[in-house]
């Protein structure tokens, strides 16, 4: 989806899409060498950050090896995660979330790999197993479900199966009686996703049918797009509407494109069709929440850095560290830090280290035992969040033995006999 699209889509819709008031900005698709991207390498740039150097790779740096996509790092951080698509769940962008593989033609490899783990030599990777998975596939037949059964996931057949919420079913007037929407597979995908214990949750949203229409010449693209343009703004309007019903979670809502097919603006703002191909154009990158990407150009790359630093947040140093002795014991005390899962206590003998660490705590003090009469050392305090990143506090002066304590003394008695106190 490029530009032109937009605008054959806003002419049909007559408004803009419901997503054209969040922050924009753009990205570039093509190939280091300049040429155009395919759906797998550009795929693979948005999940995973990594830029192939050619096409047709899934998940996969150009030696055929993993990389671990969005998806993958925030299920494993605790997360729920999905997929969903008007594509075959094999496809080229599903996969490239959820599938590594040396061929995009690989189908029924991709299709395994959410499900399966595999053990290929050189290429060895887990099951990518998302919370959700919906899309295309029935072609894949008993076999790819079989296993996807023994993973512990149930087949839907038809969008009755979806259990739709009363609040967003689908009018009765609907022309597709059994095949679900884009939309309401959304609202199915949401409500898998979206209850756990306030971890956070990551889910891939693909309109694949533009795609696929501007790519075919033979018909009357305008009119299909028109459509699916509408399906994929009434997608989008699910996800804010959700947000919104939500206030108390910060989801970040990000619509963009691998790359632009068949269909280009002009300068003048009218659209035309360049061809069935994918074009070297730039692509809209919209997101809701103000993340850096307003007004400027990016890489494609950059978007899994956008999604990376939004699901995990760096955190902040700890403030206002103190240290206090008591009873034969140091005390470090600091404020809790933002996004921080827990503490790192460190020391030097000597003031900016270097420090070793001594103490791991959730808790935002340290206790330590004094040391001999006369030794400091020096302490730092970090916090580190899920993904182990780390910042450091200031640097304190501990002084285990503090001052030498005054020799005892007896009583003191004034001169009629009474104890002074």
């Amino acid at each position: 989806m490029g530009y032109g699209h937009l605008k054959i889509g806003r002419d049909y819709l007559g408004a803009p899409f419901c997503f054209e008031s969040f922050h924009h900005g753009q990205a570039v698709t093509t190939l280091p060498s300049g040429a155009s991207t395919d759906s797998a390498t550009s795929g693979t740039a948005l999940a995973t950050g990594y830029q192939n150097p050619e096409n047709g790779l899934i998940g996969s740096d150009s030696d055929g090896v993993p990389v671990k996509s969005i998806l993958e790092i925030a299920r494993e951080a605790g997360m729920k995660c999905g997929i969903v698509t008007t594509d075959d769940i094999g496809g080229a962008t599903p996969g490239a979330f959820g599938a590594h593989e040396p061929s995009r033609n690989n189908v029924e490899e991709i299709r395994l790999d959410y499900v399966a783990a595999d053990t290929t030599e050189g290429r060895e990777h887990p099951a990518s197993l998302p919370d959700v998975l919906l899309g295309g596939g029935r072609a894949g037949g008993s076999a790819y479900r079989a296993v996807a059964a023994q993973a512990g996931y149930s087949y839907v057949g038809d969008v009755t199966a979806l259990a739709l919420t009363a609040e967003f079913a689908r009018p009765s007037s609907s022309a597709s009686a059994t095949e679900p929407h884009l939309s309401e597979m959304v609202v199915a995908a949401l409500d898998r996703v979206h209850p756990n214990d306030d971890r956070g949750f990551f889910l891939m949203i693909e309109s694949a049918l533009i795609d696929k229409i501007s790519h075919d010449g033979t018909i009357d693209r305008r009119a299909y797009l028109e459509a699916e343009l509408a399906e994929f703004d009434r997608a989008v309007q699910v996800a804010i509407a959700w947000d919104l019903l939500h206030p108390e979670d910060e989801t970040l809502i990000l619509v963009t494109a691998d790359h632009e097919t068949g269909i280009s603006l002009r300068t003048t703002g009218n659209w035309y069709y360049a061809g069935t191909s994918h074009t070297k154009n730039n692509v809209p990158i919209f997101t809701n929440h103000d993340v850096g990407i307003g007004g400027t150009v990016i890489d494609n790359t950059d978007t899994f850095a956008v999604m990376w630093n939004f699901l995990f947040p760096p955190p902040e140093p700890p403030s206002a560290v103190t240290v206090a002795r008591n009873a034969g014991q140091l005390t470090l005390r600091w404020n809790p830090s933002p996004e921080a899962i827990g503490y790192q206590v460190k020391r030097s003998t000597t003031s900016g280290g270097p420090y070793a660490p001594i103490a791991t705590t959730e808790t935002t003090s340290f206790v330590a035992a004094t040391a001999g009469a006369g030794s400091s050392y020096y302490a730092v305090v970090a916090a580190f969040n899920a993904m182990g990143e780390a910042a450091e506090s200031t640097e304190v002066k501990a002084d285990p033995a503090g001052p030498a304590p005054r020799a005892a003394r007896g009583p003191r008695i004034n001169k009629r006999g009474a104890q002074l106190n």
